[in-house]
C-alpha cells in the first residue's frame, strides 16, 4: 500500500493502519504527505500517525501540530520492520512512540520486529507540546515480554527542543531496549542542562553526537546504562543556516561539520543516510563531503545538479543525455538492470510524464521521454518527482499529468501471440503482432513460457517498422521485451524523430523461435503476455489489451532422419 502527496486531517487518527492476530497489513509505504490537526481533545489515545504493520517505511513527510488541546502523538507505532526516514515531524505529545505490537503476535514474532530505524529526521519539540520525551522505544501495553527488546539505531537526525523546562531524548521502556545514538544534533534552547539523555532505564550508546554543555543521564534516578565513547561535539549552538526561520541546515562552518562517524555496521547498505529533507515533503540526495557531518543535512560545497533522464553512467550519470542514457533507460525497463537504491538514480530514470517529471513506475513511456531528451526534442530537466518505485500506472495518472489524448485512448491496441505448432525436439516460430493504430513509438510486454519444454528463445525482427528489440531473456520462462520504432522517412512539422511503429492491423512486432524439448509431452504450453504498455512520442502511455496464445506439440515425425527415428524407437 503507497500513501503518496495526502493531506491528512481533521480525524481522530490521522493516519491509521490496523493488523489483528488473524490479519497483518504488510509493505506499507508513507511518503511525501502532509499529517496534522488530529486528536481529540482532551485525549492521548489518537494521533497523527497510528500504525501497526510489518514493514512500513515514512518518508519525506510532514508532521504538523496535533489538533489544539488534543494530546497524542505525532507518530505512533507497533510495527515490525519500522523504518521513519527524511521526515519533518513536530509538535507532537511525543514525536516518536515506538512500542509493542499488542494486537498480533505475527507482528512480534517477525524477526523485524527487533530492529527499528530512525534516520536523516528533523524531530521538533515546541515549547508546552505535552510531554517532555522526544522518542519512546519499547512497549506500552504493560506486558513487557511482548515489548520489542531489540536496537533503534537512531543517527543522523536533527533534534530542536525549544521547551523552557526540562527535555528528555529517549525513554527506553526496560532495560532490554537498547539504542545506538550516533551522528545526532541533540539541541535545547534552554540551558544544556536542561537535557536528559534517558528517563530511565534501558542502554544507551552515543557517539559523535552534538550537546550543549552539561547534559544530564536522566532528570531523576536512572537505572539504565549510558556507553559514552568520549567523541561528543559541544556548543552553545550548532550554528544552524538560519535557526529562527526553522533552516535547520548547517552554516559551512558550524563545529557539526565533517565531525560524524560510520554507521553501525546493521546499518549497512539498505539503510545508509544518501538523501535529506527538503522543505516541505520532498527529499534530494545528500551531497557526500569527507565524513559524515553531524544531523539531518550535509554541508555542500558545490551544487552537483542531476537531471531526468541521465543515467549512464551509472549510478551517478554524467550531466549529459546520448544514447547510451536510452539504452540504459531500456534495460532497466526490461529488467537487465534495477536501479541504485543508494542514489536517485530511479527517480532520473523515471522521466515520464514530463508534467510531473515521473510517476513512480518505469514503463516505454520513459523510454520516449529519454530519446526526446537525447534528441534535443525537450530541454533538460533537473530531476524530480517521484522517488520510489510504485505500481503499475493507472488512467488517472495520464490526467493529471495533462497527458490524455481522447483519439489514443479509445483506438483498439492489442499484442497478441500468434499459436504456432511443432514437433518434439524442433523448432518453433512465434509471431508477436500488434494492432499499431498511431503514433506508438516504443512497446513493452513481458512473455512468459514454460521452459521445461520450451528453450533457447531467438528474437527475430518483424514487419512493423521495429527498429530496436531490447529483450531480456536472462530469467528462465520469460522475455522482457521493449521494442523502439524506426523515426519516419517522411518528417512532417510535428516529428520529432522519434520512431514509430507502422500503423496497421496484424503486424508482426516480434519472431520468438523457441527449441522443444525432446522430452516435451504432447500437447499445448501456454505463452502469457503481461506487463504489456506503449508509448506515442509525445510520450502518450497506451494499455494495449493482450491476447495470449500456445505452442501445440506434436509426436516427432519418425519419417524424418535417422535422429527421429531414433527417437521414436526410443
Amino acid at each position: 500500500i503507497i500513501v503518496r502527496n495526502c493531506k491528512l486531517h481533521d480525524s481522530a487518527n490521522g493516519f491509521f493502519v490496523a493488523s489483528s492476530e488473524d490479519t497483518v497489513s504488510r509493505s506499507i509505504l508513507v511518503e511525501g504527505n502532509y499529517i496534522f490537526g488530529n486528536g481529540i481533545v482532551g485525549s492521548a489515545f489518537q494521533h497523527n500517525n497510528y500504525t501497526a504493520a510489518i514493514g512500513i517505511i515514512f518518508q519525506y513527510n510532514r508532521f504538523g501540530a496535533m489538533r489544539s488541546g488534543a494530546n497524542g502523538n505525532a507518530l505512533k507505532d507497533r510495527s515490525a520492520g519500522t523504518i521513519v526516514r527524511y521526515n519533518w515531524i513536530e509538535s507532537g505529545n511525543r514525536q516518536l512512540d515506538l512500542v509493542d505490537g499488542e494486537d498480533s503476535s505475527q507482528i512480534r514474532s517477525a524477526p523485524e520486529y527487533r530492529q527499528t530505524f530512525v534516520y536523516g529526521n528533523l524531530l521538533i519539540e515546541p515549547d508546552g507540546a505535552g510531554n517532555s520525551q522526544i522518542t519512546h522505544y519499547g512497549g506500552d501495553s504493560g506486558t513487557t515480554a511482548n515489548y520489542r527488546k531489540g536496537t533503534l539505531y537512531f543517527y543522523n537526525n536533527t533534534i530542536v527542543s525549544t521547551r523552557t523546562g526540562t527535555t528528555t531524548l529517549f525513554r527506553l521502556s526496560t532495560n532490554e531496549e537498547t539504542c545506538d545514538a550516533r551522528n545526532n544534533i541533540f539541541y535545547v534552547t534552554a540551558t544544556g542542562s536542561n537535557l536528559a539523555l534517558l528517563d530511565d532505564t534501558g542502554v544507551l550508546s552515543i557517539s559523535h553526537n552534538w550537546f550543549k554543555p552539561n547534559w544530564r543521564i536522566s532528570h531523576g534516578t536512572a537505572s539504565g546504562t549510558i556507553i559514552n565513547d568520549g567523541t561528543s561535539v559541544q556548543g552553545a549552538s550548532p550554528n544552524f543556516a538560519g535557526e529562527a526561520a526553522q533552516d535547520f541546515r548547517l552554516a559551512s562552518d558550524s563545529a557539526a561539520v565533517d565531525a560524524g562517524t560510520n554507521l553501525h555496521a546493521d546499518a549497512l547498505p539498505t539503510h545508509n543516510v544518501i538523501r535529506q529533507y527538503v522543505k516541505h515533503q520532498t527529499g534530494e540526495a545528500r551531497p557526500v563531503n569527507g565524513a559524515f557531518d553531524i544531523g539531518a543535512f550535509e554541508v555542500q560545497t558545490a551544487p552537483v545538479p542531476s537531471y531526468e533522464a541521465d543515467v549512464a553512467a551509472r549510478p551517478n550519470g554524467d550531466g549529459s543525455i546520448l544514447s547510451d542514457d536510452v539504452v540504459q533507460v531500456r534495460r532497466f525497463l526490461n529488467a537487465t538492470h534495477t536501479p541504485d537504491q543508494t542514489t536517485d538514480e530511479f527517480q532520473r530514470a523515471d522521466s515520464a510524464p514530463i508534467a510531473t517529471l515521473g510517476d513512480g513506475k518505469i514503463l516505454s513511456d520513459d523510454v520516449v521521454q529519454a530519446r526526446r531528451y537525447q534528441n534535443g526534442a525537450n530541454p533538460k530537466q533537473f530531476v524530480g518527482g517521484p522517488m520510489t518505485q510504485s505500481a503499475g500506472r493507472m488512467p488517472i495518472d495520464n490526467l493529471v499529468a495533462n497527458a490524455s489524448t481522447i483519439i489514443f485512448e479509445n483506438a483498439r491496441r492489442e499484442v497478441r501471440v500468434e499459436s504456432a505448432s511443432g514437433s518434439v525436439g524442433q523448432k518453433v516460430t512465434v509471431n508477436i503482432r500488434v494492432d499499431a493504430q498511431s503514433d506508438e513509438s516504443e512497446y513493452g510486454f513481458i512473455l512468459s513460457y514454460d521452459p521445461t519444454k520450451l528453450s533457447n528463445p531467438i528474437i527475430g525482427a518483424g514487419f512493423a517498422g521495429a527498429s530496436v528489440r531490447s529483450c531480456n531473456r536472462t530469467t528462465a520462462g520469460q522475455i522482457n521485451c521493449s521494442i523502439g520504432g524506426f523515426p519516419t522517412n517522411s518528417p512532417t512539422s510535428s516529428d520529432t524523430g522519434i520512431g514509430e511503429i507502422e500503423t496497421g492491423s496484424n503486424q508482426i512486432l516480434i519472431t520468438v523461435t523457441f527449441t522443444i524439448a525432446a522430452n516435451a509431452p504432447v500437447g499445448t504450453t501456454p505463452l502469457a503476455l503481461t506487463n504489456v504498455n506503449a508509448s506515442s512520442d509525445a510520450p502518450v502511455l497506451f494499455t494495449p489489451t493482450a491476447a495470449n496464445g500456445t505452442v501445440t506439440i506434436s509426436a516427432p515425425d519418425c519419417r524424418r532422419g535417422r535422429d527421429m527415428r531414433a527417437r521414436c524407437n526410443n
